[in-house]
């Protein structure tokens, strides 16, 4: 069990050059969670894995895909251990339109607004395309200062979008409206 173990660490830890193979995320997904089992263990994070059993192999890189799933497995468990004594990571992965996804979601306490477009600028600055998402009250009222010195001032590439703009829908409730919104933005 320990080779095993030790194997795969080293395993994840060696650089190679990009192979695009026909890659079974299931596979990479379990491979990824052995390598974390310990700290989620002992962060008392649950995982719930949900693999569509006929998921058709997809063309990558398995070891660089492992590295993507690592990474975000790690951080689901970061962002849990903080907040919760106990946490539920649910990594499904299923089939649709002939697309292949992989969701990872956790009960952990999210990114804030304004450290979502923070990120977002810094994305930005890099050469990517970020896009931002949220109720537009949270963007215009709890992000607007970030909007306007991260992202509108340098004239960085982020595309924003937003929803229930100054407008009530359904069961989302009088704290997702602003008027405010519609001035700001």
């Amino acid at each position: 069990r320990c080779q095993r173990i030790v194997q795969g660490l080293l395993s994840f830890a060696r650089q190679r050059p990009t192979e695009r193979e026909l890659v079974y995320l299931g596979t990479v997904i379990d491979s990824s969670l052995a390598i974390l089992r310990y700290q989620l263990r002992t962060a008392n994070v649950k995982v719930a894995r949900q693999v569509d059993p006929d998921l058709p192999p997809v063309l990558g890189d398995e070891h660089q895909l492992q590295q993507v799933f690592v990474n975000l497995i790690n951080n689901a468990r970061q962002a849990i251990e903080g907040h919760r004594r106990d946490g539920l990571l649910t990594i499904t992965a299923a089939a649709h339109d002939g697309h292949v996804t992989v969701e990872f979601r956790d009960n952990g306490p999210g990114i804030s607004e304004a450290n979502l477009v923070g990120l977002a600028g810094g994305l930005a600055h890099s050469g990517k395309i970020p896009f931002v998402s949220s109720f537009a009250c949270f963007l215009t009222c709890k992000a607007y200062d970030q909007l306007r010195m991260a992202v509108a001032l340098p004239h960085l590439n982020v595309k924003v979008v937003v929803s229930h703009g100054g407008i009530s829908v359904g069961e989302d409730g009088v704290s997702q409206q602003s008027i405010e919104d519609v001035a700001l933005m």
